[in-house]
């Protein structure tokens, strides 16, 4: 992960690395009608930060999102589950306090959800279905959310 090519991150900043999908789960009727408008699409997404076991104990700037993702049309016609995990690099060491941080719970999170997005739809629309582009995310309001739930 360390890349001595890489510009220094500026103070207070993280940097999306890179995207990896580590699950897919995909069905799909045969030769459909899709309904792929939001409105027609069931879609979940769970996430959250973590620390990253592999990297060594002397990179500790280091840490990943971890999404988990179940789209399925209402009509049947396709049914996805995905799980991808973004890796980022932060100019501040990671541990605990900083994985409740916004950087981990909003920032990171909303960079890299377009990649995950993208994903989605590239995937729909190579296996020959209609492409589902999922709803943009506040990912601000969703911690929100979380955060009034356990009041």
């Amino acid at each position: 992960m360390n890349n001595p090519n890489k510009e220094p991150l500026t103070p207070g900043s993280i940097r999306l690395e890179t995207l990896q999908v580590t699950k897919v789960g995909f069905t799909g009727k045969e030769f459909p009608t899709i309904d792929a408008t939001p409105q027609s699409i069931k879609f979940e997404l769970e996430y959250r930060p973590i620390p990253l076991q592999s990297v060594t104990d002397k990179d500790k700037h280091h840490f990943g999102v971890q999404f988990t993702s179940s789209i399925v049309d209402v009509n049947g016609a396709i049914n996805l589950e995905i799980e991808a995990t973004a890796i980022f690099e932060s100019d501040k060491e990671v541990n605990d306090d900083f994985l409740g941080s916004g950087f981990a719970k909003v920032n990171a999170p909303a960079i890299a959800f377009p990649y995950l997005r993208s994903f989605i739809s590239t995937l729909t629309l190579n296996a020959g279905y209609t492409p589902v582009i999922l709803p943009s995310v506040n990912f601000t309001k969703s911690v929100e959310k979380v955060a009034q739930n356990k009041q």
